[in-house]
C-alpha cells in the first residue's frame, strides 16, 4: 500500500490516522520526508507487534 501526503490529510504532526479503514502511524521521519518532497510516496509496512502500519520510504 502506497501513501501520499494527501492520503494522511496533510498532517504536520506525528500521530495515528485512519486511511482507507486501516490504522497508519505517521512518524516524524515521514513528516520530514514529505516536507522535503511533497509529492513523495511512502509504503505502509505491517508491524505485527504493535498491530499497525508504519510508513517507510518506497524502494525505487
Amino acid at each position: 500500500m502506497k501513501y501520499t501526503h494527501a492520503d494522511v490529510r496533510l498532517t504536520k504532526l506525528p500521530r495515528m490516522v485512519l486511511v482507507r479503514g486501516r490504522k497508519v502511524s505517521v512518524d516524524r521521519t515521514a513528516i520530514e520526508f514529505w516536507s522535503e518532497n511533497p509529492t513523495g510516496i511512502l509504503v505502509a509496512v505491517w508491524n505485527a507487534e504493535k498491530r499497525l502500519f508504519r510508513l517507510r520510504k518506497a524502494n525505487e
